[in-house]
């Protein structure tokens, strides 16, 4: 591989196209490859005389403004082969070209004729979907997906209740930086009372830029009902969230009957397969409780029940809840 000083005689042979001399630093190999916002370039050297480094220059594909990208040092003189590389960073996306100029020890330019073209593809932006939350108990479980992430340092969750103005920052969760993959997200906020309660993210950037979503979701934690004593008829059906939430291994299911009923609680996991049958029996009206100990996988579950009046068969109470199993 050969190349040319920056004389005049040797730029009209460079854009000419014509070599005839061999210089002492030579180039056996030159590559060029991207992943995301990056470029990796390699290059060899069969033998090196006054060789101080290599000047890495890129241009956008089909202009003639080169621009210097760095220094990469060289070995001197030595008469074996040696390797190089170098990681061009926070590229554009584009195509490109990549050319090496050698700088000899008395400070001499040579230019190689040898170039690598790459391309750089990559989102244009973050784009976030999904942004929901569960609430089990007073845990309020926020997730997210991100389609695409461009320069993502992390994701900042930010909350309010419903009379402040003020966002306060509650957490933050590393990012993937620039990929193309999916990517999913979750946070744990417990919230220590009751009332209305806003969720907002921030997208911090690897420039120190922030991006605040439009998106915000809200969550309401209302008191638990209390029995005030022990025949203190329930006025209407209720299943209560169980507690805790998470849990691991064993956790309550509570629910109250209005009239008595035929009563059927089960437990399914995610793809609707029943794991366990609570409650399959007739029950007076009331505060009931039953005890779930969990021998299952680490996720989230559903537990259904229905309820068939004794007195009016022909009615049905039917309600469903999520609960999450974490070991």
């Amino acid at each position: 591989m050969g190349k040319i000083t920056y004389s005049a005689l040797f730029l009209l042979c460079w854009m000419s196209g014509s070599f005839l001399f061999a210089l002492p630093v030579q180039i056996t190999q030159f590559l060029g490859s991207s992943d995301g916002s990056m470029v990796y370039l390699f290059w060899s050297t069969a033998t090196e005389e006054q060789n101080y480094g290599f000047s890495v220059e890129r241009r956008d594909f089909g202009t003639n403004n080169w621009t210097q990208r760095s220094i990469v040092l060289g070995s001197g003189t030595v008469f074996d082969p040696h390797d190089y590389s170098y990681i061009d960073t926070n590229v554009a996306p584009g195509h490109y070209e990549y050319r090496l100029v050698q700088i000899d020890t008395d400070g001499d330019l040579s230019v190689y004729a040898e170039l690598v073209n790459v391309t750089v593809s990559y989102p244009q932006r973050t784009v976030i979907e999904n942004f929901m939350t569960l609430l089990t108990g007073n845990i309020a479980l926020l997730t997210w997906d991100s389609a695409s992430e461009l320069f993502v340092d992390g994701f900042e969750i930010q909350k309010k209740d419903s009379a402040s103005l003020v966002w306060d920052s509650i957490g933050f969760v590393q990012g993937a930086g620039t990929t193309s993959s999916m990517h999913q997200y979750s946070y744990l906020d417990t919230v220590i009372k009751y009332g209305r309660f806003y969720y907002r993210l921030l997208q911090h950037r690897t420039d120190d830029s922030i991006i605040v979503y439009d998106s915000i979701i809200s969550v309401l934690v209302s008191a638990p009902m209390k029995v005030v004593a022990e025949r203190n008829i329930p006025q209407t059906f209720v299943l209560n969230q169980n507690f805790p939430n998470p849990f691991n291994p064993s956790t309550t299911i509570g629910y109250d009957l209005p009239v008595s009923g035929w009563v059927s609680l089960r437990v399914y996991n995610i793809l609707g397969q029943q794991i366990a049958e609570l409650v399959n029996a007739e029950q007076k009206s009331g505060h009931h409780e039953s005890l779930w100990n969990a021998k299952s996988p680490s996720g989230m579950y559903f537990y259904r029940i229905v309820v068939v009046g004794v007195s009016d068969p022909i009615h049905r109470y039917i309600q469903q809840k999520k609960m999450i199993l974490l070991k």
